[in-house]
C-alpha cells in the first residue's frame, strides 16, 4: 500500500492532521501505520542539536518506514521532511515495491508556527527559525514530490482526494531493485564515464581555488553545499552510472544535465 509523506515547517500542523488522516482512513478499513518521533519514542528536540543526530533520526524513521511499507499497509511519516534528497530516498523505496505515494504540503507562515508553538512550547524561537528556514519546498513537476497536495492555513486535508490516490494513483513506472539493467554499448559507458568524471573534475577544481558555491557548466547550475570528498563524488557517479543502465540518456547533454540534477538532488545525503 501507500506511503502518504508529510512535509512542512515546525508547529504547522502536521502531527494533528496525520492523526486524523489515520482515524479516517482507518474507518475505511484500511490498516493504517503512522510514523514519526512519537511513535518510536524519541523526543524529537534531543536530535535537532547538531546535523549528525538529526541524520541519525532521518535514517531511524526511513528504516521504520522501510520495515512497514507493504502491499496491505498504509504508512504515513509525519516528519519536517524539508529536505529534498531525503524525499527522493523515500520515492525510492516507493518505486521498489511497485507502490503509490503522495506527498501533503503544510505551507504554513513562519508567523503561525510561532503562534502554535507558543501553546506547546516545543521548540526554542531560534531553533524554530532555523527549521523553518531550512525548508526546501516540493515540487509538483519533480516525480519525487508527486503527486502533491497543498494545505494552508485553516485549511482541512483534502480526505477524499488523498484515498483516491491511494487507490487508483498512478505508480512509478520501474523500481531499481526488480529491473535488469537495459544492455548498453561500451560507447555509451564510456561516454557516461566521461561526462561524470568531467563534472567531478570541475567541482574538485571550484573547491579547490575556494569559488563560489554555485558552479555553472553550460546552461545547467550546481548548487554545492559543502566540501565534497573525491570518494563522495565517486560514489555519487556510480549511483547515477547503475540509474543510466536502467534509463539511459539520449545524448552526452541529457547525461549532464541528468547527472547534475542528481547531484544537486541527493547531496544532502553527505552533509
Amino acid at each position: 500500500m501507500p506511503l502518504i509523506i508529510f512535509t512542512g515547517g515546525p508547529c504547522s500542523g502536521k502531527t494533528k492532521s496525520a492523526e486524523k488522516l489515520t482515524q479516517y482512513l482507518t474507518e475505511k478499513g484500511e490498516d493504517v501505520k503512522l510514523i514519526n518521533e512519537e511513535s518510536l519514542g524519541l523526543n524529537k528536540i534531543d536530535y535537532y542539536t547538531n546535523f549528525q543526530t538529526e541524520k541519525n533520526l532521518r535514517a531511524k524513521l526511513k528504516s521504520e518506514v522501510e520495515k512497514n511499507l507493504n502491499d496491505k499497509r498504509v504508512v504515513i511519516l509525519d516528519y519536517l521532511n524539508y529536505v529534498k534528497g531525503y524525499r527522493y530516498e523515500l520515492y525510492c523505496l516507493v518505486r521498489n515495491l511497485k507502490t503509490r505515494q503522495c506527498v501533503v504540503y503544510f505551507k504554513i507562515d513562519i508567523d503561525t508556527c510561532i503562534e502554535y508553538n507558543e501553546k506547546d512550547k516545543l521548540y526554542s524561537n531560534d531553533l524554530l527559525k532555523d527549521l523553518y528556514q531550512r525548508m526546501e519546498e516540493p515540487i509538483a513537476k519533480n516525480r519525487w514530490d508527486s503527486p502533491l497536495l497543498t494545505v494552508f492555513k485553516d485549511e482541512e486535508l483534502p480526505y477524499e482526494e488523498i484515498y483516491t490516490i491511494l487507490n487508483n494513483g498512478k505508480r512509478p513506472n520501474y523500481a531499481i531493485s526488480t529491473n535488469s539493467e537495459i544492455s548498453v554499448s561500451s560507447s555509451f559507458l564510456q561516454d557516461i564515464e566521461d561526462v561524470c568524471k568531467d563534472i567531478n573534475n570541475q567541482i574538485i577544481s571550484q573547491q579547490a581555488n575556494g569559488l563560489s558555491n554555485c558552479l555553472k557548466i553550460d546552461q545547467y547550475e550546481l548548487y554545492l553545499k559543502k566540501i565534497f570528498s573525491g570518494n563522495e563524488l565517486k560514489n555519487i557517479k556510480q549511483e547515477f552510472v547503475k540509474l543510466c543502465k536502467m534509463h539511459p540518456p539520449k545524448n552526452k547533454d541529457l547525461m549532464k544535465k541528468s547527472f547534475i540534477e542528481y547531484i544537486n538532488t541527493v547531496q544532502d545525503r553527505f552533509i
